[in-house]
């Protein structure tokens, strides 16, 4: 549990830094001008972390055990997406 715990930490952080240069780059060398796809990656990539950080705080963080949710996240893929959806939806309105 604890390996898998470090190893889904380790994607996401390897995940923010990619996320965070594709940006400064995007900005700072007018990338977003050039290649019109950049955005799209970018907000992909922000999905895949929110999905990721979805799935740490609800398996591996222990807040599920303290809040009685556990019965109900079995599956952690469609926690995932539905959390990810969740999120965009909100984000529009």
């Amino acid at each position: 549990m604890k390996q898998e715990r470090a190893s889904l930490l380790q994607v996401m952080a390897v995940t923010i830094v990619i996320l965070l240069l594709s940006q400064l780059a995007g900005i700072f060398l007018f990338l977003y001008a050039k290649f019109w796809w950049l955005d799209i990656l970018n907000h992909f990539i922000g999905g895949v972390f929110g999905g990721l950080f979805v799935i740490w705080f609800f398996y591996y963080s222990g807040y599920a055990k303290r809040l009685k949710i556990e019965k109900i996240l079995q599956n952690r893929i469609v926690v995932a997406v539905f959390s990810v959806f969740f999120v965009a939806i909100a984000w529009e309105v």
